[in-house]
């Protein structure tokens, strides 16, 4: 007879366990929103832009994580960058970039 409870009780929380994880899934992006990186010349260098719908949504004209305000070297560097922070809003993560993130990028900082 306990057998059978632990059985059920089993069932149940991996039924709950799995409903929990579909629905995680169900947070995309709305219907009808788009999300765009674009790059711009700034100073000597380059940043980029995140537009949503069109809209800008963030702009960088620097390199986050490090001090002072210096521009991406280039326009290759400004897209990766961008391109993580998009990744980062569309899995509903905070958009700041680390001085790790960006050297795994192989982004040059000095």
């Amino acid at each position: 007879m306990n057998l059978k409870y632990i059985l059920t009780g089993l069932l149940c929380v991996i039924l709950i366990g799995s409903v929990m994880l579909a629905r995680s899934g169900d947070q995309e992006t709305p219907a009808g929103m788009s999300f765009q990186v674009q790059t711009f010349q700034s100073g000597t260098g380059w940043g980029y832009e995140i537009l949503r719908s069109g809209q800008p949504l963030i702009k960088q004209p620097y390199i986050p994580a490090v001090p002072g305000e210096k521009p991406f070297r280039n326009q290759a560097e400004a897209n990766k960058a961008g391109n993580l922070v998009l990744q980062k809003i569309k899995h509903h993560k905070t958009p700041a970039l680390s001085v790790y993130e960006l050297d795994s990028l192989k982004i040059q900082l000095k």
